[in-house]
């Protein structure tokens, strides 16, 4: 019994002395399968594929696996080349491109393959083999940036903007108290000073020309004038 690439099962008559390429033959031209691209291994030994050119007695009442290996274009925007990609038939699209994703630091979700001539978006996880020999296109997801904010984040943000607002005003009342209190005692100081030079003056008194009188044991006699 031979698995083939799309999922299905086939019998196909095993005869001593035939190649495997010979067994298989009719097989893959029903299917389109080319000869030359085809990889057979025994169930549960995909790591051992098996020579074409085996008699094919030795699958005899054996399960095997048919795989291809599968080639396409990829058309290329990030790099603006167009490279052929070869794969196995088992492996998914994401799979084929992992190597250019990984090369031009793209996550699956930035990027959109499609056919060339077609803007039908292709799965990631379509089967490569459906791909063989045709061209397709390899180019950046369209659509706009979105930032995406977790659910209940918003009040947990609103609370930590109105408690940084609160410590802002706390820390800008506590500057101002202490501004008023290091320029008190300054004006302070300077009333204590004027007051005393007031009292000063008054005591000692602040008299003019016109106020002076001089004693009389001081003053001459009006003929000695």
């Amino acid at each position: 019994c031979v698995y083939l690439p799309d999922g299905s099962a086939s019998l196909a008559p095993t005869r001593k002395g035939q190649s495997i390429k010979d067994m298989l033959a009719s097989l893959c031209e029903k299917r389109g399968f080319p000869l030359k691209d085809v990889i057979i291994y025994l169930q549960g030994m995909e790591k051992q594929p098996l020579s074409l050119d085996q008699d094919c007695s030795v699958l005899r009442d054996q399960q095997v696996s048919l795989e291809l290996r599968v080639a396409f274009m990829l058309e290329n925007t990030f790099s603006g080349r167009t490279n052929a990609i070869v794969a196995k038939s088992n492996k998914t699209l994401q799979d084929a491109l992992q190597a250019v994703m990984q090369k031009h630091q793209l996550k699956p979700q930035e990027v959109s393959v499609s056919m060339v001539g077609s803007d039908e978006p292709l799965s990631l996880s379509s089967p490569v083999y459906r791909l063989a020999n045709k061209t397709i296109h390899l180019d950046k997801t369209k659509g706009k940036d979105q930032t995406i904010i977790p659910r209940g984040s918003g009040s947990f943000v609103s609370t930590q903007t109105g408690a940084m607002i609160a410590a802002l005003e706390a820390r800008s009342s506590v500057h101002t108290d202490r501004t008023r209190t290091q320029h008190r005692p300054t004006g302070f100081l300077d009333m204590l000073t004027r007051a005393q030079c007031c009292r000063v003056d008054d005591q000692r008194g602040l008299l003019t020309k016109e106020q002076l009188e001089i004693p009389s044991f001081l003053q001459l006699p009006s003929d000695q004038a």
